[in-house]
């Protein structure tokens, strides 16, 4: 399994939660705001890659997912907001992890719910988490286009 098909893996899962509106992909700057040609339709879930490491058996990738939602400024709407992007973010790991159809990929245990508020362009409030996602992946020379 490669890079981009854990990718369609992770955005497959995010696009299928009932409660997600949108997915995204890339660095922080790529977050799409009010001023872009069209603006987020929320939830919005944002997959940022951080890097990929690999061993002889195993590659780890990593990604920092960040669910985000609009809402109106009281504290407790912004606390109920918080919960639900946390509670989606819950989701989409859980998923990676119980999948009967990706057995092979594993996210590792001990990830950190960072909640936000973003009150400089259109008052987004939501969950971040640092993710890293194992899958088993032993060298192997046969399969590799040497002659």
């Amino acid at each position: 399994m490669n890079y981009k098909e854990i990718m369609d893996i992770i955005s497959g899962i995010t696009t299928s939660h009932h409660f997600v509106n949108q997915f995204g992909y890339g660095e922080i700057s790529d977050v799409m705001t009010p001023e872009d040609t069209s603006s987020p339709n929320y939830p919005y879930v944002f997959v940022n890659p951080i890097q990929i490491s690999s061993t002889r058996n195993t590659s780890t990738f990593n990604f920092n997912f960040i669910c985000m939602e609009q809402t109106f400024e009281t504290y407790k709407d912004i606390i109920t907001a918080q919960s639900e992007c946390i509670t989606i973010l819950n989701d989409i790991i859980s998923k990676i992890n119980l999948s009967t159809t990706y057995p092979l990929l594993e996210v590792q245990d001990g990830f950190i719910f960072t909640p936000f508020v973003e009150r400089m362009k259109d008052n987004v409030v939501g969950a971040s988490c640092s993710v890293n996602i194992i899958y088993s992946s032993p060298l192997d020379v046969c399969d590799k286009p040497f002659v």
